[in-house]
């Protein structure tokens, strides 16, 4: 699995994961199975003004997965959408995050059921329920 990573700095697998998305000095696409880094998005630096972020730069980047430590509704329901996973930020440099989630121990964000209800998916390879499975359940 292919997940992303906004960091606080490169130092490949041992980088801190920004607490934010927009703190991010650049983000790291690293192969969870094999820990191989595919490739690092940094931050221009030659701006006078601090550059930053933002959750548009995800449509240009192809990934499985990505770790966060705080997503708003909409865009954790624009990744859910495009069956990105979506892990919680637990420990604070990619190691130790891979460490955990390659023993299936990473939380990860779930929907809300209002959210979940607006969503149409194939929910099967997520291992959540959706709102097909509540409205089955309603009946």
């Amino acid at each position: 699995m292919l997940v992303c990573f906004p960091v606080l700095n490169d130092e490949g697998l041992k980088s801190q994961l920004a607490k934010t998305f927009e703190s991010a000095k650049a983000l790291l696409l690293v192969d969870s199975q094999k820990l191989t880094i595919h490739s690092v998005l940094p931050k221009t630096d030659h701006y006078p003004h601090p550059v930053f972020f933002s959750f548009s730069i995800l449509d240009e980047i192809v990934f499985d997965a990505i770790v966060l430590d705080i997503v708003n509704e909409v865009d954790l329901q624009k990744l859910k959408r495009e069956n990105k996973r979506v892990f919680k930020l637990e420990h604070l440099t990619i190691d130790k995050t891979l460490e955990v989630m390659n023993v299936g121990r990473l939380s990860e964000f779930i929907l809300t059921n209002d959210i979940l209800r607006n969503i149409v998916h194939d929910h099967a390879p997520h291992g959540f329920f959706c709102g097909r499975d509540m409205a089955k359940e309603e009946k």
